[in-house]
């Protein structure tokens, strides 16, 4: 996905470290260690899940690295993007704000000063969103608008939420930073 993404004219793939400037906002990034083309493909031995974790921690350092030397540049970094809550962990207290996903579930959090804001899914559950667990409610479709002032600070967020397979419904709540944080 990311070697097709790179040939892309405009799209700039964050990986490793990677740190871009769009607009004046610095945006630093990794990609997700692990590769699981099929749904039964994952961690599920013991060793498996010793090795996700350990390359977790080691994306985690090098995500680190980039970005506290960036800020040693006096480039200090806006946002940092990644996949899975495991990585930027280092970054908490150092960035202002940390998106994350893969769980297809929104969810607001401050750690050390930092807020991490975790998405929901934008249709990205692929065919999860047909395959509802009896007695559960479908993946709904969710899309965060984030506002930054100049400086690159969090302004406010607008939530979109669709209902999931057989619901008819939308909802958008706006939301300034402190509201946002509140909510962690």
């Amino acid at each position: 996905t990311q070697e097709h993404l790179r040939s892309l004219s405009s799209v700039t793939v964050l990986d490793e470290g990677a740190i871009t400037t769009v607009a004046g906002l610095r945006i630093a990034g990794t990609g997700d260690q692990q590769f699981t083309p099929w749904r039964s493909t994952g961690s599920g031995t013991a060793a498996e899940k010793a090795a996700l974790a350990q390359a977790f921690d080691a994306a985690d350092a090098v995500l680190a690295e980039a970005v506290n030397a960036s800020e040693a540049r006096g480039e200090p970094v806006h946002v940092v993007a990644v996949h899975r809550r495991p990585l930027a962990e280092r970054l908490h207290g150092v960035v202002p704000l940390v998106l994350d996903g893969h769980t297809h579930r929104r969810r607001t959090a401050v750690h050390d000063g930092t807020l991490r804001l975790t998405q929901g899914s934008t249709g990205g559950a692929g065919v999860r969103c047909l395959e509802t667990p009896e007695g559960q409610e479908p993946y709904p479709l969710c899309a965060t608008v984030l506002r930054l002032d100049p400086a690159g600070a969090l302004s406010d967020v607008e939530e979109v939420t669709v209902g999931g397979l057989g619901h008819r419904w939308a909802r958008v709540e706006h939301l300034d930073a402190e509201q946002t944080r509140a909510r962690a």
